[in-house]
Order: structure tokens, then sequence, then C-alpha cells
């Protein structure tokens, strides 16, 4: 297939381009009716995202039906840049509580100057808690350099 057959398909399935990632939300639908599939609903978005899958996948999706995962594998995405569907390889379970709101985290580093280079560390897991004081809040101090 040259480069002019792969724009053609694009325009034809709707489907701009694919990506590796992974969605969350909560498994809400399960079908065996033709290709073996399943939905997640994302509240923060108001999507429900049909998942293709093996009959493995589907499996780990009944176990954890109505509650919240992450989804990973090939996702697909529209002309608009929003997702259109998914080829599921993993479902990996998420906390039960409800997700936190803004107002649950503004402000949540606020007593505490942290440093971006710092911050980027951190979540690559080269160090620890980038807050100075461990993680215990009110103290306010610089991370140290």
């Amino acid at each position: 297939m040259d480069g002019q057959e792969s724009v053609d398909m694009g325009e034809r399935t709707g489907l701009a381009h694919v990506a590796l990632g992974s969605l969350e939300g909560r498994i809400e639908a399960l079908t065996v009716h033709g290709a073996v599939a399943f939905s997640i609903y994302d509240s923060t978005v108001n999507r429900l995202t049909p998942c293709e899958c093996s009959r493995e996948t589907l499996d780990l999706a009944i176990t954890h039906f109505d509650k919240r995962v992450s989804v990973r594998g090939e996702i697909r995405y529209d002309a608009r840049g929003e997702v259109a569907s998914m080829k599921a390889d993993e479902v990996h379970p998420l906390g039960a509580g409800p997700l936190p709101q803004p107002k649950d985290i503004r402000g949540l580093f606020a007593d505490h100057k942290i440093d971006t280079e710092e911050w980027a560390k951190f979540r690559a897991g080269e160090v620890g808690t980038p807050l100075p004081d461990g993680g215990e809040s009110g103290t306010g101090s610089e991370v140290e350099r």
C-alpha cells in the first residue's frame, strides 16, 4: 500500500491516525455478537469508547465490569483528533473511589516551591518526593538543587 492509498483509507473510514496509548474509564458494555468487544465510559469527557479485544482481554473486562480501569492498546483517532475506538490489549483496575474534582486538587502544592526540573525527575522515577519535607505540607521551604 502506498501513501496515497493510506490517505484514501483514512478519508473513507474517518480515522486520521492510530497511536499506542491508554484510556481510563468505567467498563459499561460487553459484547460477543460479531466482534468481541467492550466499551469504557470516560465521565470527564462524557464519551463511550468501543474497544475491540481478544477473548482473553474480554475475560479481564468481565472481571472488572462496572469498575474503573485503565485500558492499553492501539487508540484510533478521528479527523478532529478525538478518540474514535480502540484495539485493547490490556485491562488494569484503578481505584474504586470517586475521581478528584478540580476543587479537590487546586492549591495542592501551594505551600511548596517545587522546581520544574525536580518535578520532571520525580515523574521519571529518578528521585523520591519533590517536596522538601517528604510530602508533609506547611513548610513552604524550597527544594534544594
